[in-house]
């Protein structure tokens, strides 16, 4: 099992939370694209970007501190196959568990990991 992002789920269902707002519902499975999209660039990119790209799928200021460079070496790293395993794992892992999932974030980060650990 490839717990990439298994291993993010409270960052993931922390995007969800954060970009919930004026009316907006940023489910999780949309929250899980945007992390994605942000890890695949290496960089938590907004429409304020000095590179000219304009991305509105993104995580917003949802993560401040968290390590996009970083999470890139690792997800580089996993290589095509790896990558289209990792979002497997993620995704069933999700339909399997989802209630514990939610249950777990509400409890905080260290539930959310905790539930990680346990997945097989």
């Amino acid at each position: 099992m490839n717990k990439f992002f298994i291993n993010n789920l409270y960052n993931i269902f922390t995007v969800s939370k954060a970009l919930t707002k004026d009316g907006y519902t940023c489910d999780t499975s949309e929250a899980f694209l945007r992390f994605k999209a942000d890890v695949a660039l290496g960089e938590n990119l907004d429409n304020n970007s000095d590179n000219n790209i304009v991305v509105t799928n993104n995580t917003g200021d949802a993560l401040p501190g968290f390590d996009f460079k970083a999470a890139k070496a690792e997800w580089d790293k996993l290589g095509e196959d790896g990558q289209k395993q990792a979002i497997e794992d993620y995704d069933a892992f999700i339909d399997a568990h989802y209630r514990e999932a939610c249950d777990a974030f509400d409890n905080g980060k260290e539930a959310c990991d905790a539930l990680a650990r346990e997945a097989q």
